[in-house]
């Protein structure tokens, strides 16, 4: 787990850490171990408006890239064996936030939040937006 702000880290270093992120990711969920918080109203709700299922949206999450970073990699969530990235890609045209977390103690990757993002999300690497 990455313990410390990416604030101090150079952006090819940032990226790396965002590329490593979604490796694990695509690899955890190889192993079907990627799962949704699909108890989340806002996530369910964002899923009925896009008229996708929850494995079109596994498929959105396997192919997000460095392009779809918004920010995050290198904070640690409430949890110690959970890091976080989030991201924000284009779903039929509207913005949706995904905020994806490694749980390590539990050997899986779980998406909390898939919904219609209630703000602008800059993309570091495709916007050149400062996202910390």
């Amino acid at each position: 787990m990455i313990a410390c702000s990416v604030s101090n880290f150079g952006s090819e270093l940032e990226e790396s850490l965002v590329e490593d992120f979604l490796k694990r990711v695509r690899d955890l969920a190889g192993k079907g171990r990627l799962h949704f918080a699909n108890n989340r109203e806002e996530n369910n709700r964002t899923l009925a408006y896009l008229g996708i299922k929850y494995e079109h949206a596994r498929e959105i999450i396997l192919a997000l890239t460095t392009n779809d970073y918004a920010g995050g990699v290198g904070r640690t969530t409430r949890h110690e064996d959970e890091e976080r990235c989030d991201f924000g890609v284009y779903v039929d045209g509207e913005l949706v936030y995904v905020k994806l977390v490694i749980d390590s103690g539990k050997d899986r990757a779980v998406c909390i939040s898939f919904h219609i993002a209630r703000w602008d999300i800059p993309r570091k690497f495709r916007d050149g937006g400062d996202t910390e």
